[in-house]
């Protein structure tokens, strides 16, 4: 049995992990995002380390890997966890500093109407007059999530919702949205592999040429290098690059920016 010790996203004293087991089908590494149970809920957190015993007697599965390669290194690990002894700190608000843009991703709670409650059910119950409008609302929408009910109706709307949650007629639901995790890209224009002959000859013709277009092409030509493109709209002009494209002399590629979180 393989474990693994989670910085969870939940007030926890600073430097403190808790063990959780691996279940056979994940291949975790330490600083993969992860979603373990925590209580009665399902919470986003950091594997730090892997161990071959837990801290606990009994621990729960990880439910699932929320990011597809591990997103903090070993340095980040042991920086993390350094901020949190020092600023006594919880280990994964340590962490989450140095995740990608969108990375904690923080789950919203929706409301939703028991489908198994009728109408004559709801009757039979008293109903105060802003439990009366949670329900009226919900049957308009269909759902709804909780924090825009109280913003509407008032603080006092967390303690009625609770109540009809209480009695059945609601039912709570914890969705996560998706974590705007990936590889950012830079467009770039390059000499189309083709076109060198094409655009030497339309140099050589005098006649033909546009001031512009005639640096670009040249610049291409000797450099044989690859431009960010919206620099070279920029420099060169947009109908100028466009005409090239369309062309067919300039081609289009994506190149991976490599980024630290730090």
């Amino acid at each position: 049995m393989r474990f693994a010790e989670v910085a969870v996203d939940a007030p926890a004293g600073y430097d403190r992990t808790f063990s959780y087991s691996i279940p056979q089908s994940l291949a975790l590494r330490p600083g993969h995002l992860v979603q373990v149970p925590f209580g009665s809920r399902s919470l986003q957190g950091v594997v730090i380390s892997l161990e071959a015993v837990p801290q606990v007697p009994q621990t729960r599965d990880i439910l699932s890997i929320t990011s597809r390669e591990p997103l903090l290194t070993d340095t980040h690990l042991k920086l993390a966890r350094w901020i949190s002894q020092y600023y006594m700190c919880s280990l994964f608000d340590a962490a989450a500093v140095m995740l990608p843009p969108g990375g904690r991703a923080h789950p919203k709670t929706y409301l939703t109407l028991n489908p198994d409650v009728t109408e004559s059910d709801i009757e039979e119950l008293s109903i105060t007059a802003l439990q009366q409008k949670i329900l009226d609302g919900l049957r308009k929408r269909g759902r709804i999530e909780q924090e825009r009910v109280i913003k509407a109706l008032g603080e006092g709307a967390r303690a009625s919702i609770g109540r009809l949650v209480d009695k059945g007629i609601l039912v709570r639901s914890a969705q996560r949205n998706p974590a705007a995790i990936g590889p950012k890209f830079s467009q770039q224009i390059r000499l189309a592999a083709n076109a060198r002959q094409a655009m030497e000859e339309w140099l050589r013709d005098d006649g033909n040429r546009a001031p512009r277009r005639a640096v670009l092409v040249t610049r291409l030509l000797e450099d044989d290098a690859s431009l960010p493109l919206a620099d070279a709209r920029k420099e060169y002009g947009v109908s100028v690059v466009n005409t090239l494209l369309s062309k067919g002399w300039l081609e289009k590629e994506s190149i991976p920016i490599e980024r630290d979180p730090l």
